[in-house]
């Protein structure tokens, strides 16, 4: 499938808003990937809102008990004024421009799409073969809902969070609330068509807490006059290391509490995975 070709590139710019998801204490994430923002992204319309604990709305809303990741990123999304949002995570440094006639068709297609309800920036992996400029996910898929950079319906997104995720649980069992919709969503066809383009080996800039130096190190000359990298440890992407078991049941809990008993085709799906 190929985007239109005739669109008004003006009729999106008080309905879309670029939400980046930080925390307080990844302020040296957030600036690299502001600069690299500037840098790649300079004739960038919409305006940009930080998701972090500091956020003048978190403030207002919560109570002296931390408030959980889904509950803060669903108070974000419920008091933007806008139609469409851009989501970043903070580690998903800009490397090269952006298209801004590519991010507008990707904002047309879900806007003409009653059913759609995201468009992915970047390539979900897929066995299968793919052409043209977009294509359409399958619905059982298991990657229909994750973290990658996209153009969301704002009204969806808050439909597919609860306010017990966490990152990760957001993206692996949030991906589970999708197949019981009739919703709909859009990936570009292949790496080499990717609109924003970063380095996602290990995710983004950023592996557990510490700096992923394969992606990190050709910034540091770049960006050391504004960005202090020794907040934090490097991390070679050859060296990842495993969860901790505490994390580990945690995480099956969330699954349990956010899905019900649809948390069994997540078990199923997963020794089926590691079976094969």
């Amino acid at each position: 499938m190929n985007f239109r070709s005739h669109y008004n590139s003006k009729e999106f710019l008080d309905d879309t808003v670029i939400l980046i998801n930080t925390c307080d204490k990844n302020s040296d994430v957030l600036s690299l990937l502001l600069k690299s923002l500037d840098k790649n992204w300079r004739d960038n319309p919409f305006p940009i809102v930080i998701n972090k604990e500091s956020n003048k709305i978190i403030k207002k809303k919560s109570n002296k008990k931390e408030i959980s990741w889904g509950k803060r990123f669903l108070l974000i999304l419920k008091s933007l004024n806008c139609k469409y949002v851009i989501l970043l995570l903070d580690d998903y440094i800009l490397e090269e421009k952006i298209d801004m006639d590519r991010i507008n068709k990707a904002i047309a297609l879900v806007h003409e799409d009653i059913d759609a309800a995201a468009f992915y920036l970047n390539y979900c992996t897929s066995n299968e073969v793919k052409s043209g400029d977009f294509y359409l996910l399958n619905a059982k898929s298991n990657a229909s809902l994750n973290s990658h950079p996209a153009v969301w319906k704002r009204k969806d997104l808050i439909m597919f969070t609860n306010e017990y995720d966490t990152p990760w649980s957001w993206e692996t069992f949030g991906n589970y609330r999708t197949h019981y919709t009739n919703k709909k969503f859009y990936s570009v066809s292949s790496v080499e068509k990717n609109i924003y383009k970063y380095d996602c080996r290990l995710g983004g800039a950023i592996y557990r807490g510490k700096w992923v130096k394969e992606v990190v190190a050709p910034m540091i000359e770049e960006y050391q006059n504004e960005v202090d990298f020794s907040q934090r440890e490097f991390v070679k992407i050859n060296e990842p290391s495993k969860r901790p078991l505490k994390w580990k049941i945690t995480f099956l809990y969330l699954g349990f509490r956010t899905l019900g008993f649809r948390m069994f085709e997540y078990i199923f799906d997963y020794l089926k995975r590691k079976l094969m």
